[in-house]
C-alpha cells in the first residue's frame, strides 16, 4: 500500500489492485459490452485519534469583545413572521 497523500489529515492512496474487470457487461439492455473500463479506486484512511485543541495561529491578533449601539438590530418582525406570499405580516 503505498500513501500519496503524506498523512496530513488522513491518509489517501490508490489501490494497485484492479476494481473492475476490464470489460463488463453493460447495465443497460441493449447496450454494447464496455470495453476499456478505467475505474480508479482512492481509499481514504483516517488518521490516528489524537487530541484535537482549536487555537488561533501563531501571532493572530484577536480584537476586543465590544457590543456598540450600531451591532443592535432595532426590533422588528422576524423573518419567519412575515408572509411574502399573501404580502402581509402573518399574526398569531
Amino acid at each position: 500500500m503505498s500513501y500519496d497523500s503524506g498523512g496530513m489529515n488522513g491518509y489517501m492512496y490508490i489501490s494497485a489492485e484492479p476494481v473492475q474487470k476490464p470489460e463488463i457487461c453493460s447495465p443497460v439492455e441493449d447496450m454494447d459490452i464496455i470495453k476499456s473500463n478505467k475505474v480508479i479506486a482512492v481509499f481514504y484512511k483516517l488518521p490516528p485519534r489524537h487530541p484535537h485543541i482549536a487555537r488561533p495561529p501563531e501571532g493572530a491578533v484577536i480584537p476586543r469583545k465590544i457590543v456598540r449601539r450600531k451591532d443592535i438590530l432595532l426590533s422588528g418582525k422576524l423573518w419567519h413572521e412575515k408572509s411574502s406570499i399573501f404580502g402581509c405580516d402573518s399574526e398569531r
